[in-house]
């Protein structure tokens, strides 16, 4: 990906993290999709799998969905999250209330 358009994803969408479901995922299988994808010798390829593990592997979010991909593909399994910006809305969630089943508008701050 072309830096600028690289930076202007970043700038107006923030960071997306790759997240590992399996805490115990297999470091092998991990590392190897982190090779094909990212090049590298095995000492970055370890900082990096280090990095994923402990939540701070961030980038655009097309990146990072590529990489989650390639690593279910690879049977690990694998997620992004997006983490909220300072300045966007919270997001809105609706929930069905058990009794009326009338939406109910839930602001983040708590169910």
């Amino acid at each position: 990906m072309p830096d600028d358009l690289r930076r202007r994803l970043l700038a107006e969408h923030g960071e997306a993290r790759l997240m590992l479901s399996d805490p115990l995922a297999s470091s092998v299988a991990v590392m190897k999709v982190l090779r094909a994808k990212l090049g590298g010798d095995v000492a970055r390829t370890k900082r990096t799998l280090q990095q994923i593990r402990a939540g701070m592997f961030a980038g655009t979010m097309p990146e990072m969905t590529l990489l989650a991909h390639r690593l279910r593909a690879a049977g690990v399994e694998a997620e992004v999250e997006c983490p909220h910006q300072p300045d966007e809305p919270q997001p809105v969630i609706l929930r069905l209330n058990a009794r009326s089943e009338r939406p109910v508008v839930l602001d983040g701050s708590g169910w």
